[in-house]
């Protein structure tokens, strides 16, 4: 969580909210005291929520969700980072998110080596669905998304525990398209 603190510090934008959710940590408050001590030194705004009962990441995202004043928005788990021009990267893409059958932005990820999840992508920018991209052309990438936050409600509230976000975004790939990007948005600890 540290890791994930410092990587939004060094983003080059501080136009944005941070949700956090502690989805019930059995550590003796030990997250929860650093949730609130981020919350209260962040230079950007944060709001948090403390679950009472452990629900899985499905419920944490619909929950960070109801609680969320942007228009789009990712999911960071505890160890991931974000890349310091991510948010630049997505509003680049802006002419094609006002599109309403696009979902949000997708980019690729890197391990904490740097080194690049899965194969590249035949282009640096296409607009499309995840199905193809993962079962036509078999590109097993780890992928990070920017999802427009109505998107993310609609489809997360449904969900309980035991569904993985994963087979969320399958749904939300069903109906809507993404913009592949090939620039690296998110450090992925693996």
């Amino acid at each position: 969580l540290k890791r994930t603190f410092e990587s939004l510090l060094a983003l080059k934008r501080n136009d944005f909210e941070w949700i956090l959710i502690d989805d019930c940590s059995s550590d003796d408050g030990a997250t929860r005291r650093l949730i609130l001590w981020i919350s209260e030194t962040a230079p950007f705004l944060v709001k948090t929520k403390f679950l009472e009962k452990n629900y899985f990441g499905a419920k944490s995202t619909y929950e960070g969700c109801l609680i969320a004043s942007g228009k789009y928005a990712c999911i960071l788990d505890h160890d991931d980072e974000l890349k310091a021009d991510a948010l630049d990267v997505v509003m680049d893409n802006y002419q094609y998110l006002i599109l309403d059958n696009v979902a949000g932005v997708a980019g690729r990820c890197v391990d904490r080596n740097n080194k690049q999840i899965g194969k590249k992508f035949p282009e640096e920018r296409f607009i499309g669905r995840e199905g193809v991209v993962r079962f036509k052309w078999r590109i097993n990438a780890e992928l990070f998304q920017f999802t427009k936050l109505e998107i993310l409600k609609k489809y997360f509230q449904d969900f309980f525990p035991g569904y993985t976000n994963g087979f969320v975004w399958a749904k939300i790939s069903q109906d809507y398209d993404f913009i592949f990007v090939s620039d690296v948005l998110r450090v992925y600890d693996t």
